[in-house]
């Protein structure tokens, strides 16, 4: 039998379990033959998906994507970065300064306050949206997966 390879968009579903979140599955959306046509329907969806939590704090419990999801799988917040880097390349881009960033601390406090990301949202120029998002780069909402399928 003949296989072909296909890429499949599939949207990351999240659980909370009282003080975390973890991966709960995933739901495929749609596939594709070309991965390059894979890759542009994810990145629409990825966007669509974080517009819809802009303007608030990626923790409202009112979003339609609850932005903490990683929280379970790196055991911090969404970003490879140490406190220090995150805190200057946001003042770089920006945005007020974050707050409770010490010598050895954690980012995660920092980015665990509504009232920092509302204001984060309302100070950042509408152009540099991207820029933040690259700061937050162990957070997806969607995902492209490479499987191969009987003809």
């Amino acid at each position: 039998m003949d296989k072909q390879t296909v890429y499949v968009v599939q949207e990351i579903g999240w659980g909370y379990h009282d003080e975390w979140f973890f991966r709960a599955g995933e739901q495929p959306i749609k596939a594709f033959t070309r991965r390059e046509a894979a890759e542009a329907y994810w990145q629409e969806k990825e966007r669509m998906a974080r517009e819809a939590i802009m303007n608030t704090s990626p923790w409202d419990r009112g979003n339609s994507h609850w932005s903490c999801n990683i929280v379970a799988t790196f055991g911090n917040l969404p970003t490879s970065l140490t406190a220090k880097e995150f805190a200057s390349k946001a003042r770089e881009i920006g945005l007020p300064p974050v707050p409770y960033v010490f010598e050895e601390g954690s980012v995660e406090d920092a980015l665990w306050s509504d009232e920092w990301w509302v204001t984060a949202w309302k100070t950042l120029r509408p152009d540099r949206t991207d820029l933040l998002w690259s700061l937050l780069d162990c957070l997806n909402f969607y995902e492209v997966i490479e499987m191969e399928v009987q003809r």
